[in-house]
């Protein structure tokens, strides 16, 4: 008699549990596939003719090499010239830019980047100097250049959602041919 009335309390547990599992506040779905990618430059940006001015985080994706001109006086000459080698037929290459920064001790870390439906989540950890670190008193402009592996499901209109320290910073849509 007792497990007949544990029985629809049991059943109800298990719809709440299920109904809080998909409710979660996150903007995408929890179903995501890690994606193949590399590192192939980094830079704090020192001061130099070769940066990214605008104070605000930006995300860039270049999928094809006549899209690489574009890069031209926001990354440093070899950086540019490790973009142009990349084979765009395999790879799409995304860089990272933490906004432009007036002392030394930032920097940009990607930490993992993940496939969902029609989205490209990127993860960055953006550092900045401690309290009372020594700093450097000029303008520098991080990023992270990255070389990401196309895959047969990364054909069509993709959004590339930058999250920075667990926020939304940036974001861009592309066509992936």
């Amino acid at each position: 008699m007792k497990a007949k009335r544990r029985m629809p309390i049991v059943v109800l547990v298990l719809l709440a549990a299920s109904c809080l599992s998909g409710c979660s506040g996150k903007d995408y779905p929890l179903q995501e596939d890690r994606l193949v990618w590399e590192k192939i430059a980094d830079d704090w940006g020192a001061s130099s003719n070769y940066r990214y001015r605008e104070d605000e985080p930006r995300l860039v994706v270049i999928a094809n090499r006549a899209s690489v001109s574009s890069l031209q006086g926001q990354l440093r000459l070899d950086h540019l010239e490790m973009v142009a080698s990349v084979d765009f037929s395999a790879y799409l290459v995304l860089i990272v830019y933490q906004g432009e920064k007036y002392t030394t001790g930032y920097s940009v870390e990607v930490t993992d980047i993940e496939h969902n439906k029609d989205a490209i989540l990127i993860y960055a950890n953006f550092h900045e100097p401690a309290p009372g670190e020594v700093k450097g008193e000029t303008v520098t402009s991080p990023y992270c250049v990255l070389k990401l592996k196309k895959t047969d499901d990364l054909e069509g209109s993709f959004t590339f959602v930058l999250i920075a320290n667990g926020e939304e910073v940036a974001r861009q849509t592309l066509v992936i041919p």
